[in-house]
């Protein structure tokens, strides 16, 4: 098989970079073609993500990508949990908020009280943070963003459409909003409602990581070039690249956070993995 190369956009919660992955036979290596900061701002309003200064970091990577070989599809993926709200036209809502940004201060004991936390986990099988999006979604709560949101979209699911001019959640991604079912991949549309949050925002289900989402679209250059739903989480994509040897070889993923699991073919959402808090999270392939 001849090299086939794909650009990779990889943010993350200090730094993005955007990686040409060539894949020869059974050989892949990567080469890191751009890398540059992530500077989150303070606003009146809170402390959010400069999207669109990562996005426009992140075209220039793909330029200097393409400029070094011929691409034959690019993906992003990006840290969990963070989110826009976009419009009936699909604009953009206000900056996504940063995860440690203090609104979501209470909103653990709010959402508790609509549904309660075992029968939380029963469905979700995320662990209890404040930054998980379903607690920073109830922090909007009353807000004119909520109110007018159609659809949601977490930071991949995002440059993904702003490349693409097609808006899908993928799969993994959405896994950590605290708002997908562990079991069947489909947006927990019965916890969404107990909770008060909007129905709009879930309509659809989430992509498997791999779909296809269309073309680069053409004012961006580079016409043609396919854009993939890859594992959007980073941590996922994490997960698919390591090399295992057993099923039950741990991964320690590290970058700002630290994730330390098991690929498992099913999730584990007793009482007993509620109480220690262990997180499910969807990865490549089911």
């Amino acid at each position: 098989m001849p090299e086939k190369a794909f650009a990779a956009i990889d943010l993350g919660a200090e730094s993005g970079r955007v990686v040409i992955g060539r894949l020869d036979g059974d050989r892949v290596s990567l080469e890191v073609v751009h890398r540059f900061p992530n500077r989150p701002v303070h606003l009146p309003d809170g402390v959010r993500w400069n999207l669109l200064a990562l996005f426009a970091e992140s075209l220039e990577g793909l330029r200097r990508a393409a400029a070094r070989t011929e691409l034959s599809g690019v993906g992003v993926d990006a840290w969990g949990v963070d989110y826009a709200l976009l419009d009936g036209r699909g604009r953009m809502l206000g900056l996504p908020f940063h995860y440690r940004d203090r609104r979501t201060d209470g909103m653990i004991a709010r959402a508790h009280a609509r549904v309660a936390r075992e029968e939380l986990y029963a469905v979700t099988g995320i662990q209890t943070m404040p930054i998980n999006t379903i607690f920073q979604l109830l922090a909007d709560e009353g807000s004119a963003a909520l109110a007018a949101a159609e659809r949601i979209a977490l930071v991949p699911d995002v440059l993904g459409y702003w490349l693409s001019g097609e808006l899908a959640n993928e799969a993994t991604i959405a896994s950590t909003s605290g708002l997908l079912d562990a079991r069947s991949g489909a947006w927990a549309r019965s916890i969404v409602e107990r909770l008060g949050l909007p129905a709009a925002p879930f309509a659809g289900e989430p992509l498997e990581a791999g779909a296809p989402l269309g073309e680069l679209l053409p004012h961006h250059g580079l016409a043609g070039l396919p854009v993939h739903a890859v594992a959007g989480h980073d941590t996922a994509s994490a997960f698919a690249a390591a090399p295992l040897h057993t099923p039950d070889a741990a991964i320690l993923s590290s970058g700002t956070w630290s994730l330390l699991g098991l690929e498992r073919d099913h999730p584990l959402l007793t009482p007993e993995a509620a109480a220690f808090n262990l997180t499910n999270e969807r990865g490549v392939d089911g």
